[in-house]
């Protein structure tokens, strides 16, 4: 227990630290003295080092099972393996803040390294003790509120005798514990190791951005210059960011057996909310850099960013929601509604302060424009933000105020699918516009081919849909239903597909005209052309593969939400079912009762073999169906096998169902073992999810293009769209 009491000590000389490099900065500040700055710079290496200490010592804390400590009882036991025990730091609220502190450090020693060379530039020296003041400001909070929750806090002897006598825990001769509760055994997925720092990183990155806008308004250094180094900090957060809020949809697919992977959840919301207003940041920054527009609009949008990743941050903690994510968290909301509305009267202060400043050099002259087209763009994701965030305390409003109880997912459906039509749509148009404005017959020129192709392709769909009995009646699509899914493929999922083609289109038809220019005026080969073409516009042809990866993740979205069969079986070894075009058969069963090394749990296993129906053709998806019948049609080839299993944890007294997935480009099969029903039976959730495997290419596909268009690459262009 001493390395945990280190722990404690190292997070007060963190808070003493930090207490220090504000001061410095503040001199920095007033004195105008240089050497109090780079001091204050050191401080954060110094920082890091001690607030890093501490966290190592909670997480050794799990590894060597000192299990006296209640966080480390809570949420681990003896026979987790090492990468969970790990984990254990950010599996409740008191580790998640400090492993949250910790990363704040971690960016703020960065920024202080990449100031050793921004310094050297007049307004990067001018602004970084104002960096540095906001930085730690941000610091000290979550210091504070760390050392409030203390995630090193030792349980007594008389309470640990009394969670020996009463969970049946070992105790060693002088009264330590030898075991602990244990993690919540949803929690024991390989998932839960990825995806909550990699959201925790796309949370803290915005500090960063946040720092630097507010820095320039305190300073009245609202240049280009603290515009050019946010850009890239933007970037880092926004893809750890998308890949967090996916990987999160992933990690619920598998582990909590619907069959689907985002539930419009409160606190999934919340990651949800500032990739809203951080990707209309990344598209307005452009107009900036081009145009000298949205100066101010941009600094509020890195404000507005910020403080949703705050508001999901205390979402998650302060128990305002009702999430099946959320902490138990007590007092610590008030302590996050006091950082809230301190943040939110700072910056809106700086920014009245400011707002002469913030006028920019030209206005927008026209709506066929590729500006104007980002700024609707811009418009449509922060509409799409302010909606998803009412929503989300939509019941608490309505239980609290009105005394009822409205919560429904599918208005979220409803109320949101228009704007992310206009948001794909626009997605579409932005590359064929030109800046400032767009003649007619250029506008022509470069819509006629992706129009014309897209058209097509609409038809063939509509075609298709209608041939399979897919389109539903214009009464579903005007008067959609709020429970289940949308009956009709007509709308949205019809559109959807001509405007994830349409993107990809226009993106083709973009690459082709250059391609093409540069083989025709320069006399290149295609694949000369090809790589001067992508490689000196890398920031242009990146954002265009991020549009591509949105439309295959919209369209593998559509597809595995609205064409997906779902059946609720309970049969008996032998006894089969048809589910679309396949036969669902148990044919074996066993229970391990002894617990085996590395699985401190019972298991109720079942093998199920899935076949296909000879002659059979998949139910369509809206259409009446009949209850599947046992031993219905005959079997054909074997497709799969899938061992579905319930584990019993004695510790806990509970039962965890596991969701097992056959993987198949086309679509998977997805089987939950639910239980036995009274007669015995087993009960199962069978779903067939088609092209799930769009999801994974559409989110690689994002990131690639994030990372390609970020890349500072000698000689290419500036601009996005130059």
């Amino acid at each position: 227990m001493e390395v945990l009491q280190l722990g404690h000590q190292l997070l007060l000389l963190g808070t003493g630290i930090n207490a220090v490099i504000f001061a410095l900065a503040i001199l920095g500040i007033l004195l105008k003295d240089r050497r109090l700055v780079v001091a204050a710079r050191t401080g954060f290496y110094g920082l890091l080092a001690v607030v890093g200490g501490s966290a190592g010592c909670l997480a050794y804390g799990f590894v060597a099972g000192l299990y006296n400590n209640d966080y480390i009882y809570n949420y681990s036991e003896r026979f987790l393996p090492l990468g969970f025990k790990l984990a254990g730091l950010w599996a409740g609220l008191d580790g998640s803040l400090l492993f949250w502190t910790f990363l704040v450090c971690g960016f703020a020693a960065m920024v202080a390294l990449q100031h050793r060379w921004s310094a050297r530039h007049p307004t990067g020296r001018r602004l970084e003790p104002y960096v540095y003041l906001v930085l730690s400001s941000v610091i000290a909070f979550f210091c504070l509120v760390t050392w409030h929750q203390d995630p090193f806090g030792a349980m007594g002897l008389d309470q640990r005798l009394r969670l020996a006598s009463g969970h049946n825990i070992p105790l060693d001769d002088s009264g330590n514990l030898l075991d602990g509760s244990g993690l919540n055994q949803q929690l024991v997925n390989y998932w839960f190791v990825i995806h909550p720092p990699t959201l925790y990183i796309g949370f803290v990155a915005w500090t960063v951005p946040f720092a630097f806008a507010m820095a320039a308004l305190l300073a009245g250094e609202l240049g280009d210059y603290w515009i050019r180094v946010v850009r890239r900090w933007s970037m880092v957060a926004w893809i750890f960011l998308t890949s967090g809020i996916i990987l999160g949809g992933l990690w619920a697919y598998r582990q909590l057996g619907w069959g689907g992977y985002w539930a419009w959840d409160p606190v999934e919301n919340a990651s949800f909310l500032p990739w809203c207003t951080g990707t209309a940041f990344l598209h307005s920054v452009m107009i900036q850099e081009r145009r000298d527009m949205l100066k101010g609009w941009n600094v509020l949008l890195i404000l507005v960013t910020f403080f949703l990743t705050i508001v999901g941050t205390w979402m998650t903690r302060s128990g305002v929601v009702d999430s099946v994510h959320a902490f138990a968290g007590g007092d610590i909301g008030t302590w996050f509604q006091a950082f809230l509305f301190t943040i939110a009267g700072i910056s809106l202060f700086c920014f009245c302060l400011r707002c002469r400043q913030l006028l920019g050099t030209h206005s927008l002259e026209s709506v066929l424009s590729r500006e104007a087209a980002f700024f609707i763009n811009n418009l449509v994701l922060v509409i799409i933000a302010g909606v998803v965030f009412f929503l989300s305390f939509y019941d608490r409003i309505s239980h609290d105020w009105f005394g009822k109880n409205l919560k429904n997912q599918g208005i979220y459906g409803i109320v949101v699918t228009p704007f992310f039509a206009a948001l794909l749509f626009l997605t579409a148009v932005g590359p064929s516009l030109g800046w400032v404005k767009t003649s007619t017959a250029s506008l022509r020129r470069n819509l006629l081919a992706p129009v014309a192709a897209t058209v097509l392709f609409t038809a063939g769909l509509y075609a298709f849909l209608a041939a399979r009995g897919l389109t539903g009646t214009w009464r579903e699509v005007l008067l959609p239903r709020l429970e289940g899914q949308h009956p009709s493929a007509f709308y949205p999922t019809g559109l959807f597909f001509a405007l994830s083609f349409f993107i990809c289109a226009m993106v083709s038809s973009e690459l082709w005209r250059g391609l093409k220019a540069r083989v025709t005026y320069r006399r290149e080969d295609f694949l000369t052309a090809f790589f001067q073409l992508v490689f000196r516009n890398n920031r242009r042809y990146g954002g265009y593969l991020v549009h591509v990866g949105i439309a295959v993740l919209t369209t593998g979205i559509m597809a595995s939400s609205m064409f997906k069969e779902s059946e609720e079986l309970a049969l008996s070894v032998g006894e089969s079912a048809r589910v679309g075009p396949y036969l669902i058969t148990p044919v074996e069963e066993r229970f391990v009762s002894e617990p085996r090394p590395g699985e401190p749990y019972q298991k109720d296993e079942v093998l199920f073999r899935v076949t296909r129906a000879q002659g059979a053709l998949p139910v369509a998806h809206g259409e009446a169906r009949e209850a599947p019948l046992a031993g219905s049609g005959a079997a054909g080839e074997v497709v799969s096998e899938l061992w579905g299993e319930r584990r019993f944890y004695p510790k806990k007294g509970e039962w965890i169902k596991e969701v097992t997935i056959d993987r198949r480009l086309v679509e998977d099969i997805y089987v939950y073992f639910a239980g036995r029903d009274e007669k015995g039976k087993i009960v199962i959730s069978f779903h067939l999810n088609p092209l799930m495997v769009l999801i994974y290419l559409g989110w690689f596909t994002m990131i690639a293009g994030a990372l390609f268009a970020a890349l500072p690459i000698p000689g290419s262009k500036v601009g996005l769209s130059e």
